[in-house]
């Protein structure tokens, strides 16, 4: 159910920044970013919506303005929530808004109508409300740059309990692990017609390859290809070591943290240019980070990869796993009270 949540919560954030009253409002949905918000507010609202037309959503978003209480900074999670802070905005004028991108927010979907992409249009219009952004990458900063001139930090999402990855090691072989939750929804600017494309080339060049996706909901798709298999939900600690590479072609791809948790476990990445990691993974190996839309290219890197030798494996994945370690909940959450901080003393 909507509504506020928790009472008061005490916060290392607020203590340090005394002068606001905080409430963050999200989605419910996104484990991650509740996690940080809840642990640098005081109070929090989930803004439960769960699809249907505009109308819709604006009422549903001017009811939730009515249900929260003025607030100094309304903290919110991504586009769908920007909504409601609109609202509160517009009754408390001093107010100051907040917005968490870690999300597609800023991405103009290609198959979108003429109606839809100006209303992304507007979206992006109206984002003169808000106040600044902490985004989880520098490719979503350089989006959001595009159409928006407040200031933009970056606060990395981390992987939570990262020390049950550490002790964990690739085994090697032939495997291929693609990870997408929802496919029905996010295959398509996941990669999921790339990734299978991809694979089915590889494979005829090298039948020992195999394929496996997981993700909620993975377990619904169905493929021909005896090679193909989805699992569905499953503990990552179990399918990473099993795992040679993970692929992420996606066409846009904030900050996958199972692309980081592999990274961790000597999995190597093949990614898109459209995947917000690459800030990590391309200073270390450029070859890694594919710029082209081209089937063949993939292919291409992949089998290098298969036959890198083992010193080359070695040096690329221990200077990978040591920028990775770094995103720690400690770490990530001091990277947010800083951009906090920095944001709230800017204007």
């Amino acid at each position: 159910m909507p509504g506020i949540g928790g009472g008061y919560r005490p916060s290392r954030l607020v203590m340090s920044i005394a002068d606001h009253s905080i409430i963050y409002i999200h989605r419910g949905r996104n484990a991650k970013s509740i996690a940080i918000g809840k642990a640098l507010t005081q109070r929090d609202y989930n803004f439960d919506y769960r699809g249907g037309s505009l109308v819709l959503l604006l009422f549903k978003a001017w009811i939730a303005s009515t249900e929260i209480p003025k607030a100094d900074v309304y903290f919110i999670e991504g586009a769908l929530c920007f909504w409601p802070a609109y609202f509160l905005k517009k009754k408390y004028k001093t107010a100051k808004i907040l917005m968490m991108v870690p999300e597609p927010a800023f991405y103009l979907d290609p198959r979108r109508n003429f109606l839809q992409k100006l209303l992304f249009y507007w979206r992006m219009w109206l984002y003169r409300h808000v106040f600044g952004f902490i985004v989880v990458s520098e490719m979503v900063k350089a989006d959001i740059q595009r159409y928006c001139k407040q200031p933009v930090l970056i606060g990395h999402h981390f992987v939570s309990n990262i020390e049950r990855f550490l002790p964990l090691k690739s085994e090697g072989g032939y495997q291929i692990l693609f990870v997408c939750d929802r496919p029905s929804e996010t295959g398509y600017i996941k990669g999921l017609a790339e990734t299978i494309a991809i694979f089915t080339e590889l494979n005829t060049l090298l039948p020992e390859t195999r394929l496996v996706i997981v993700g909620a909901g993975s377990d619904q798709l169905s493929f021909s290809h005896p090679h193909i298999r989805a699992l569905g939900h499953v503990d990552m600690t179990d399918i990473i070591p099993t795992c040679r590479i993970i692929l992420a072609p996606a066409k846009y791809d904030a900050f996958p943290l199972a692309v980081v948790e592999c990274g961790l476990v000597g999995v190597v990445p093949v990614i898109s240019s459209h995947v917000g990691v690459k800030e990590i993974i391309e200073p270390i190996c450029p070859e890694l980070v594919i710029y082209s839309n081209a089937t063949s290219d993939y292919v291409a890197v992949i089998r290098s990869v298969l036959e890198w030798p083992d010193e080359k494996y070695t040096d690329v994945m221990q200077k990978l796993r040591k920028k990775l370690q770094v995103l720690n909940e400690e770490s990530c959450l001091a990277e947010y009270r800083d951009a906090w901080t920095q944001l709230l003393g800017t204007r």
